[in-house]
């Protein structure tokens, strides 16, 4: 009898710390971490949105190429609605790139900012020289192609400079997103350092900064809503896709701190 209750004990100690460990804060804790195979979903997902926004957004691309549903791509119908929800893609791409740069660069609490931000850099001047590589292979192939038909018209060595470092996409406006990446890896550094320092600050005093900052953002959304003329003026200064999306890269990196 006594070896049946220890055993009865023991069973119900191991379910209890098995419910502990999968409720409550723990539980928690583990939602708030994204893994390297959630980015890597999360990155298919968007990818998936980015081919169907760019295909069915505007259907006078498509023109006789791809047979549609006319009921699916008229005006105002649900796929042209889809199509530009699925413009959130872009979002996606500069969430997980805010978030997945702040994964990687993680320092020592004792090191001095200089040396932060020249390993950072570091860290940043890879990625970019990743990408232009990618970036510059497609421009090799396709450019010159372009500029020789006539289809793309030879503005200037300027122009084709700032469009071969990606600084310009009047060339392909699809590629807009090459100097966006850009900006956001450059500003990487000093970002990830400032908020380093701000995860010092109390944790009451940043959930309070961040309900203040969620309560403005949301009324002139509102105000913008409803037509208020202080809310459309703040809303016309900073809807512009760099701005809107190096916010976002941001949010990334402070929802990993």
């Amino acid at each position: 009898m006594y070896l049946e209750k220890e055993k009865s004990t023991e069973l119900y100690k191991r379910i209890e710390n098995l419910m502990y460990k999968y409720s409550g804060k723990k539980r928690m804790m583990l939602r708030r971490k994204i893994t390297k195979e959630d980015s890597q979903r999360l990155y298919g997902l968007a990818t998936l949105m980015m081919v169907y926004h760019h295909l069915f957004c505007i259907p006078e691309r498509i023109g006789g190429y791809i047979y549609t549903i006319d009921l699916l791509l008229k005006a105002n119908g649900i796929g042209l609605r889809i199509s530009w929800f699925c413009k959130i893609c872009v979002a996606l791409f500069a969430f997980i790139s805010g978030y997945g740069s702040a994964s990687k660069c993680v320092h020592d609490k004792n090191i001095r900012i200089e040396q932060q931000i020249r390993s950072d850099y570091s860290y940043a001047g890879k990625h970019i020289f990743s990408l232009m590589k990618k970036y510059w292979l497609v421009f090799m192939a396709f450019i010159p192609y372009g500029l020789i038909t006539g289809k793309i018209e030879f503005c200037s060595v300027k122009v084709f400079l700032l469009n071969l470092v990606g600084l310009k996409a009047s060339y392909n406006r699809e590629w807009w997103y090459v100097r966006q990446y850009l900006l956001m890896m450059l500003m990487f550094p000093i970002i990830n350092a400032l908020l380093d320092k701000v995860v010092l600050i109390p944790s009451k005093v940043r959930k309070f900064l961040t309900y203040c900052l969620i309560i403005v953002v949301s009324a002139i959304g509102f105000g913008y809503w409803i037509g208020n003329e202080f809310a459309n003026d703040v809303v016309s200064l900073v809807n512009r896709s760099l701005v809107v999306y190096s916010i976002i890269f941001i949010e990334g990196v402070y929802y990993k701190k």
